[in-house]
C-alpha cells in the first residue's frame, strides 16, 4: 500500500531556513498534519501544514516536552484555528548526516502511536543521501503499535521561491536564546519527546506559584477529577475560577489523569477528505 507525504513550499522553505541558520545543531518541535484516508481508514496521503520549532539541542540530539508544547498551543490555535482539526506529530533535523529515521526515531514514533489516528514524524537534513525522511505510527485493533517508513520518492516537495518570514526568524531567535546547556549525554541521541521526565517537578513548581490555601483547593479539584467525581470540563472550569492559567491547567489535568503528556493534540481528532 503506497502512502505519500506532501510538503508545501512554505513549509519546505521554513525548515530549510532553520537548517541554514543552525548548520550543526539539531532542532525539533511539534508539526501538524492533515491526513487523507482510504475506505478502510488507512492513510493514503499526509500533508504537513504547520510546525513550530521548540528546542535547539546540540550536534546529535534535541528534545522537548509537553510544557514546551503547551506554551505555544493557545497562540498557535488562535492564529491558525484550522490546526485544531489536524493531527499533531513531530519534525526534527539531522543536518549533515542526512535524513533518515534512526532506531531512536523509530522507537519514539512507536511509543507515540495513538490508539486512534496516526502519529507522523518528518526528519529533515541540509545534506546527505536524503534531505527528507518520513514515517508514521498507529495502534491496530489488537493493541499492537506499528511504525511505517515511506519511500523517499513518495515525498512530494513543492519548492518555488519563497521569502523568509518574520515569525520564522522570531521562532529561531527564541530557541537559540533558550538553548540548554549541554549535559553529559552529548553525542548520544535521545528520545525527542521528554514525556515522562520531570513532569511532577514541573507540576510542583507551577503549584508553588499559588497560595497554600489555593494549592489545597486546586489539589481537591484534581483529586475529584482523578477519582471520576468531576468530568474534564467541570474540572477545568473550577481550576479556571481558582485563577489557574491555561498552561497550568494543562499540566495539572495531565498529571491528575495519569495520561502520557505527549498525547496533547489527539483530542482534536484527524482530518479526512480534501484539503
Amino acid at each position: 500500500m503506497e502512502v505519500k507525504l506532501i510538503i508545501p513550499k512554505k513549509i519546505a522553505h521554513k525548515y530549510r531556513y532553520l537548517l541554514t541558520r543552525f548548520k550543526n545543531t539539531e532542532w525539533s518541535g511539534p508539526a501538524f498534519y492533515r491526513i487523507k484516508t482510504n475506505d478502510n481508514g488507512f492513510p493514503e496521503e499526509f500533508k504537513i501544514v504547520h510546525f513550530h520549532p521548540l528546542d535547539l539541542g546540540h550536534g546529535t540530539a534535541t528534545d522537548f516536552d509537553a510544557g514546551d508544547v503547551a506554551s505555544i498551543l493557545k497562540e498557535t490555535y488562535q492564529k491558525y484555528p484550522s490546526l485544531k482539526h489536524c493531527y499533531m506529530g513531530l519534525i526534527h533535523s539531522h543536518h549533515t548526516m542526512g535524513a533518515f529515521l534512526s532506531s531512536t526515531d523509530k522507537d519514539t514514533i512507536l511509543e507515540m502511536a495513538p490508539t486512534e489516528g496516526f502519529y507522523a514524524s518528518l526528519v529533515v537534513a541540509s545534506q546527505g543521501k536524503a534531505t527528507e525522511a518520513f514515517g508514521f505510527s498507529y495502534v491496530d485493533q489488537y493493541g499492537q503499535a506499528h511504525a511505517m517508513i515511506i519511500d523517499e520518492d513518495k515525498i512530494d516537495i513543492q519548492l518555488p521561491e519563497y521569502k523568509v518570514e518574520d515569525d520564522w526568524i522570531e521562532q529561531a531567535d527564541t530557541i537559540e536564546k533558550n538553548k540548554p546547556v549541554p549535559l553529559n549525554n552529548v553525542g548520544k541521541q535521545t528520545q525527542i519527546w521528554r514525556h515522562n521526565q520531570n513532569t511532577q517537578t514541573a507540576t510542583e513548581i507551577r503549584l508553588a506559584k499559588y497560595s497554600k490555601s489555593k494549592q489545597n483547593k486546586i489539589s481537591k479539584v484534581l483529586d475529584k477529577y482523578e477519582d471520576g467525581k468531576l468530568n474534564e470540563v467541570d474540572a477545568e472550569a473550577k481550576l479556571e475560577r481558582l485563577g489557574c492559567n491555561e498552561v497550568d491547567i494543562i499540566f495539572f489535568m495531565d498529571d491528575a489523569s495519569k495520561t502520557q503528556a505527549y498525547n496533547y493534540g489527539y483530542s482534536y481528532g484527524g482530518y479526512y477528505g480534501g484539503y
